[in-house]
């Protein structure tokens, strides 16, 4: 015996077919990412680093009216920065300078004059937070030399 087709019959399946075919689809929400079951592996963000005129640094003398810029580089973008000092006293604790909020500091004698050690030094670092990662910079050892005799560039 034939089943008869009815116009009820073929709108039904056709609903059941679509639905079939949108569940064998991938599913994005808003606000997530898809996520392949093979990610492609991408390679480590590049450490923040401290730079001065474009190359990197690891220390820096000071004279009594010197002003340095060192730049902190970060690979991500729409990056907050927020430059510390170490503590004279407590080989584990930084501080943050006051304001020291931009990819750039000037380093003079005033501004580190109060945390040096009595061997005229200090470290300096800068904090990088992009989204919720956090990074810190490798210290940059500053010496000062009063010694040294500062002659602005002409």
């Amino acid at each position: 015996m034939m089943k008869k087709i009815t116009l009820q019959n073929r709108i039904l399946s056709g609903v059941l077919a679509f639905a079939i075919l949108l569940s064998l689809l991938p599913v994005q929400t808003l606000g997530t990412e898809f996520v392949t079951e093979n990610p492609v592996p991408t390679s480590a963000p590049a450490a923040p680093r401290i730079t001065r005129e474009g190359e990197p640094i690891q220390s820096i003398s000071l004279a009594s009216y010197e002003r340095i810029e060192i730049v902190a580089e970060s690979a991500a973008s729409n990056s907050l920065f927020q430059w510390q000092i170490l503590h004279p006293e407590k080989s584990d604790v930084w501080i943050n300078i006051y304001d020291a909020t931009h990819s750039y500091l000037f380093v003079t004698l005033a501004l580190v004059r109060n945390m040096l050690k009595p061997d005229q030094t200090t470290q300096l670092r800068c904090r990088i937070v992009a989204g919720e990662q956090m990074q810190y910079t490798e210290p940059v050892f500053v010496q000062y030399c009063p010694e040294l005799v500062y002659s602005p560039p002409s």
